[in-house]
This record gives C-alpha cells, sequence and structure tokens, in this order.
C-alpha cells in the first residue's frame, strides 16, 4: 500500500494532512466500538506514551451515549473495553486501531454488547474447531440517496454487472475505492478473501475469511469501520442497508446481502459432506434462526428474500452451487465430500456477532 492517500474531493485532507509525521514518541490508538444499532460504528482517538502489544495494552476509557440501553437511562457514560487490535492503514506506522466492547459497569455488559456472549460461546464449543467466513455486499451512494450508477433507464439498469468490468462511467471511481479499502483492509491485519463487483449498478462485495471463532465477527466490525472511513475520502456514503433507497420506478428488486460461511474440523475433513448435509437439515428445521438474521427480527428479510436477483425466497431452499437457495453447498464442496456450508439468508447490515452465535448454538448446541 502507498504511503500516500488517493486524491481527496476535500483537497488538503486528502493531499496533505496526512503527510505531518507523528511524533516518535507517542501512539494514537482509534477506539472503534458498535452504537446501539449493532450495526453503525463510532470511535474515537486516544493519544499513547507506548505502543500497546495487544489489546489488553491499552486502557480502558469512557464514552457519553446518548441512548437507552435496555433499561440503563440515556445521556450516560459507558466503559469502552479493548479486545482486540490492528494496525492502522491511515496513520501507519506503530499506531493502532482496538474494537472495544461496551460496558455499563465494570462487571456487567451494555444490552448492546452481543459480543460478549458469542465469545462465550465459541470458547465453550472451540473443541468442534468452528471456521467462519462472511461475504459483505454494500452500495456506494450519490448525492441523491440513490446508488451512484443508477441510470434513468430501467433497462440500463437491469446489466448483469456481477463481476463485470466497465460497464458504466464512473466503474473506475467505484473501483479505486474498493481496491483502497481492500488495502486498507490488508495493511490493517484482516484476513480478506477477495473483492468482487456484485449484481446491481453500483454494488460491490467483499469477503473475509476463513476465520477461527470470534475473529470473523470482530474482522467485520473493522472492516466496515475501515469502509465507512473510506467513503469519507471519495465524499461518498457506503450503504450496507437491507434495501438502500432506490427509485421504485427504475429500481429492480435488489438487496444487500451478507451470507455466512460455516464449517468445523469434521466438515472439513474426509467424508464431511455428511456432516454437511446433517447440518443443512437442522437449518432446514430451525426456522427461529431468521429473527436473528436482520436488525428487525426479520422484517427486514421479509422484504429482500423474494427469489429473484440471486436473492433466496423466505421459504427454505438448499442446494448445491445454486444462488437462490437459503443454505448453498458449494460446486467444489460437493465435488471434494468436505467443507462448508453457505447461509445466504443473513442481512448485509445484520450483527455479525448475533449471526456467529445464533449458527453455532444452532447447529452446535440443539
Amino acid at each position: 500500500m502507498s504511503d500516500k492517500c488517493p486524491p481527496s474531493p476535500y483537497g488538503a485532507y486528502g493531499t496533505n494532512a496526512f503527510d505531518i509525521p507523528y511524533p516518535d514518541d507517542k501512539v494514537l490508538v482509534e477506539y472503534v466500538f458498535l452504537n446501539h444499532t449493532r450495526h453503525r460504528v463510532h470511535s474515537k482517538t486516544r493519544v499513547l506514551d507506548y505502543e500497546p502489544q495487544k489489546a489488553e495494552d491499552c486502557p480502558l476509557w469512557d464514552v457519553y451515549m446518548f441512548k437507552t440501553f435496555e433499561g440503563v437511562e440515556p445521556r450516560k457514560e459507558m466503559i469502552l473495553k479493548p479486545v482486540a487490535m490492528y494496525r492502522d492503514p491511515f496513520r501507519r506506522g506503530r499506531n493502532k486501531i482496538a474494537l472495544c466492547e461496551l460496558w455499563e459497569t465494570m462487571e456487567k455488559p451494555a444490552g448492546v454488547n452481543t459480543r460478549r456472549s458469542c465469545a462465550e460461546l465459541l470458547k465453550k464449543v472451540e473443541e468442534e474447531g468452528v471456521w467462519f467466513g462472511m461475504e459483505q455486499e454494500y452500495f456506494i451512494m450519490g448525492d441523491n440517496g440513490l446508488p451512484l450508477n443508477w441510470d434513468k433507464d430501467p433497462k440500463a439498469i437491469n446489466l448483469n454487472f456481477h463481476t463485470g468490468v466497465g460497464l458504466c462511467k464512473t466503474a473506475g471511481y467505484e473501483r479505486e475505492l474498493a481496491e483502497f479499502h481492500f488495502q486498507a483492509c490488508l495493511y490493517a491485519g484482516l484476513k480478506m478473501y477477495g473483492i468482487n463487483r456484485e449484481d446491481s449498478p453500483s454494488q460491490w462485495e467483499y469477503q473475509i475469511g476463513p476465520c477461527e471463532g470470534i475473529d470473523l465477527a470482530d474482522q467485520i466490525v473493522i472492516s466496515r469501520y475501515l469502509l465507512w472511513r473510506t467513503g469519507e475520502f471519495y465524499g461518498v456514503e457506503i450503504s450496507m442497508d437491507t434495501k438502500p433507497a432506490v427509485s421504485p420506478e427504475n429500481a429492480p428488486n435488489q438487496s444487500n446481502g451478507g451470507h455466512m460461511n460455516f464449517s468445523t474440523t469434521r466438515m472439513r475433513k474426509e467424508g464431511g459432506i455428511k456432516y454437511i448435509n446433517e447440518a443443512v437439515e437442522i437449518l432446514r428445521n430451525s426456522p427461529q434462526v431468521m429473527s436473528h438474521y436482520d436488525l428487525h427480527g426479520g422484517k427486514d428479510n421479509a422484504k429482500r428474500l423474494t427469489n429473484a436477483y440471486f436473492v433466496p425466497g423466505m421459504d427454505f431452499t438448499t442446494g448445491i452451487g445454486d444462488k437462490y437457495s437459503s443454505v448453498r453447498i458449494p460446486t467444489l464442496v460437493a465435488l471434494q465430500g468436505k467443507g462448508y456450508l453457505e447461509d445466504r439468508r443473513p442481512c448485509a447490515n445484520a450483527d455479525p456477532y448475533e449471526v456467529c452465535e445464533t449458527l453455532t448454538r444452532t447447529l452446535l448446541c440443539s
């Protein structure tokens, strides 16, 4: 990754500010945490006189919250507890990003702190060798509140953009943003798997994994933070909403997904397809998982899962290499007889901790 940031619409911020060197005896740590939505992230910077080697080396901090958390009065300070640490791709050098949990007191996690219960469950089933991977879709939005390259002509919108090259006047701009975010994630130390253009104009996707245990959900939160920060450089908003605000007369029935891959040691070994098929049947008979796959108890997915544009319907289906399946067995997995399954139902803005905990509890603790 270059030592210079790309040109910014805001001029000096992108071209000059990052050229100012940081003092050699200071380390800047960006404290990143989920807000009350369990989707959007917030952050603030702490200056340290030493370089932390792990998250626990970063001091506890406080943050003023203005939303009510499950009975906690609003306008209350919460405690930020660093739980994972990454390299800072924007400040570089010794500077860090610290992922933090929100705690109400030293002993009581905040009501929105879904990471705590997820981490505890994954620790209990550690011997199962649980791995996750996630495909994160997003739209690059324009000033009009629509995806950047929505065309006025409905026929143009219905082009298949998936993995496409060119096809529109903003393609290079969008690809530069996606590549910059990709590089930032790699620099931070995230386990990036790949990126690609998605089905709809101005829609992109990146993949993270496979990661063991809680690491996948942590890395998804940090990758979202880095994506929104990247959007700042280019003067655009990034939307991971289930259905972005699009013009109904022009827009196809497109949406953002957050497909989750799941495997255990048994699934990855020879003959693992047997355990994969067993897991698929458990999911077939577990409709309750749907209330955990979006931020509103299943209401968002009721709009999204339409069985159109490579999105499954509300009724459970499965298949080999079938993008319309609720739970897909990848073609290579079927051919090799081992690997993982892909649950295509989680929304792009779903809480990754809740999705990981739901899959684990359903498949391993039934």
